[in-house]
């Protein structure tokens, strides 16, 4: 077995979770896959401890060889953000844009700080003292929230427009402000750098602010494909070649793809699908069928 027919496995898994969910236990879909994940783990974890079993022991063999960081993190997580900036509301966001900000500029530095305090006080209570930059290095990790969770959940609950597109914001947005601060805090406490605003301010426009215009640019040029192409196939491939091939470039640039991403979904979700419903053509393709496609 290679890692492609795992991950065909696992996602077939990850329906039947998905599906016995909704009749069972009932728990928002996201949550119940990764409970469902983690339950399946430690029986596999169990049968390989305690019984020797040769096919659970095969299967953590597989799934040890795969470099999750570089599947996920680096190539399904594009998929994942451009598909969920598809359903943004740019209307709504323009119209919140200041709480947005807010929220991503400070919200993540809060919580970092937050976090890190509490757990560094917890651990002395507990007689396990570590080392508080430490503490604020596990705040930077885990403060950012997880969009494809939040966008899940949000169109779960039904929630108003206004509360709903601040908190979709938010944790689509604060991808850049979430690599700063665990990148800054990393280097301090591993390589004993300190930070200074010069270098905090070049990695964040380097970062975050690269990422965004290398959205606009991938936007505009995906607009323009769709705009101008009649064949429904074309505009497919060109709605999966920006969270693949685009996402790909801005990791080996070195700048957010996750922030790329985000705008480039947001642009063709908007911008591009309404300028596609007023071209019909003669085959009568009101909407993009490649967006529709990617949700």
């Amino acid at each position: 077995m290679n890692a492609w027919y795992l991950i065909c496995f696992l996602s077939a898994l990850a329906v039947f979770i998905a599906f016995t969910n909704q009749f069972i236990l009932k728990m928002q879909t996201t949550i119940a896959i990764t409970t469902g994940s983690v339950v399946i783990s430690l029986l596999l974890i169990i049968a390989v401890k305690m019984l020797g079993d040769e096919t659970a022991l095969f299967i953590t063999q597989v799934v040890g060889g795969i470099d999750f960081n570089q599947l996920l993190l680096k190539g399904m997580l594009g998929f994942l953000l451009f598909a969920g900036a598809l359903e943004i509301d740019l209307t709504a966001l323009r119209k919140q844009r200041w709480e947005i900000t807010i929220l991503v500029l400070f919200s993540t530095l809060v919580s970092t700080f937050l976090v890190g305090y509490l757990s560094y006080y917890l651990f002395a209570l507990l007689n396990f003292p570590i080392p508080f930059i430490y503490c604020l290095l596990f705040g930077a990790l885990i403060s950012p929230t997880d969009p494809i969770a939040v966008l899940a959940i949000i169109k779960q609950m039904s929630a108003p427009q206004g509360i709903s597109i601040q908190v979709e914001g938010e944790s689509l947005f604060n991808d850049g402000v979430g690599l700063v601060i665990f990148t800054t805090i990393f280097a301090v406490a591993f390589y004993g750098t300190e930070a200074n605003f010069h270098d905090v301010a070049e990695l964040f426009l380097t970062d975050a602010i690269g990422g965004i215009l290398f959205g606009l640019v991938i936007a505009l040029l995906g607009h323009f494909t769709i705009i101008n192409c009649k064949d429904v196939n074309t505009r497919l491939l060109v709605t999966l070649t920006i969270p693949s091939a685009g996402f790909a470039l801005a990791n080996i640039w070195e700048i957010s793809g996750a922030l790329a991403m985000v705008t480039s979904g947001i642009l063709l979700g908007n911008i591009t699908r309404e300028k596609a419903s007023k071209r019909r053509d003669s085959r009568r393709y009101s909407l993009c069928e490649g967006l529709l496609a990617c949700h």
